[in-house]
């Protein structure tokens, strides 16, 4: 640093950081994808520590109360974002839309994830909604995927009344 003066040294690096941004951000993102590793066990070892300190609990009871609504948004804003990811995998050329022929249902909240085998058990279990996605996404970062496509309600619904009738040919 320049500046001997802790004034001017704030100053100095207030302006730094506003006038590289982005690379101050590419910098922290290579940091933690080099280091996930062991920032993981950290946390681990961490937790292993303190996971019976009673102030802790305490802390972060008290935390939840107060800012629950900042935690709900929080967790809505990140759920989206990776039923969004996950839509984009197994959508159909890897878009965000129905996977029925001729169908142009893009909306996300009419959406839904499909089995096209039907065998939900060799898929992801009795795992339902966010943690699902939650689950998808993890697999899919290891490599695993599996037959799943995007439908919309009414097409899924149509497919499982066809299944049902014994008329489906599959899709």
């Amino acid at each position: 640093m320049p500046h001997k003066d802790l004034t001017e040294r704030k100053r100095y690096a207030t302006n730094y950081r506003a006038t590289h941004q982005e690379e101050i951000r590419r910098g922290q993102a290579n940091y933690r994808k080099a280091n996930r590793k062991s920032r993981r066990e950290y946390t681990a070892a961490w937790y292993q520590k303190h996971k019976k300190d009673e102030k802790l609990k305490l802390y972060h009871a008290n935390y939840r109360k107060t800012h629950r609504k900042e935690a709900r948004a929080w967790s809505a804003k990140c759920n989206a974002k990776v039923k969004r990811e996950i839509f984009i995998l197994y959508g159909p050329r890897h878009r965000v839309r129905c996977a029925w022929p001729k169908c142009t249902i893009s909306d996300i909240d009419m959406l839904a994830l499909d089995h096209k085998n039907n065998d939900r058990k060799n898929n992801g279990g009795a795992r339902k909604g966010t943690v699902f996605y939650h689950w998808l996404r993890k697999e899919a970062r290891e490599g695993r995927r599996y037959e799943l496509q995007v439908l919309c309600c009414n097409h899924n619904h149509k497919k499982e009344l066809l299944r049902v009738r014994g008329d489906f040919n599959g899709h």
